[in-house]
């Protein structure tokens, strides 16, 4: 028996092989509840950061989307307002040529007064006997009228062409700005 408890001495017993056995399969059950808890925040922090991402990239999707509105739009403004300025220089042209036009109108019909003023004023010199010039104030006035209706022709048509050199010069502008663009 001696013998018995020298051998039981030198190896372990039974008993205790099986408790470091149990402390073993406590310690590996441990290890695999801490890999398991590791484990699973990974994943949650990996399903975060795609829904994050997800949301970014739906963001940025969304802005994608509406600088794309704001550039259509601004085109459209840019077609819409090159149209307006060609009209506009349409009609400055068509103005500015309906102005030459009155003005060679006026300019014929002063021309044609004055030139008409001119004649009557000659033959009623003629119907005087023996061509005599108008004397006193018959005469003092068809001068009168024939200088004021001169004037008032020089002043008509100097009106005339400050409206169109006006309309020129607003034609010019136009298209010196239309040319910069």
């Amino acid at each position: 028996m001696a013998r018995k408890d020298e051998a039981s001495a030198g190896s372990p017993d039974l008993q205790s092989v099986q408790d470091m056995m149990k402390d073993a399969a406590r310690a590996q059950e441990r290890s695999l509840a801490v890999f398991q808890d590791w484990f699973s925040g990974l994943v949650r922090s990996l399903q975060e950061q795609a829904e994050s991402y997800t949301s970014v990239l739906k963001a940025l999707e969304s802005s994608l989307t509406a600088v794309e509105k704001a550039l259509d739009s601004q085109a459209q403004a840019s077609k819409a307002l090159k149209a307006s300025l060609e009209a506009s220089q349409r009609g400055m042209a068509s103005a500015a040529s309906a102005q030459e036009r009155s003005l060679e109108m006026a300019k014929s019909l002063f021309g044609g007064m004055l030139e008409m003023s001119r004649l009557q004023f000659d033959v009623l010199r003629g119907q005087l006997p023996g061509g005599a010039a108008f004397a006193g104030p018959t005469g003092a006035q068809a001068e009168a009228f024939q200088r004021m209706a001169q004037e008032w022709g020089d002043a008509y048509r100097r009106m005339l062409d400050t409206t169109m050199s006006y309309f020129s010069t607003a034609a010019d502008r136009s298209a010196g700005s239309r040319s910069e663009s």
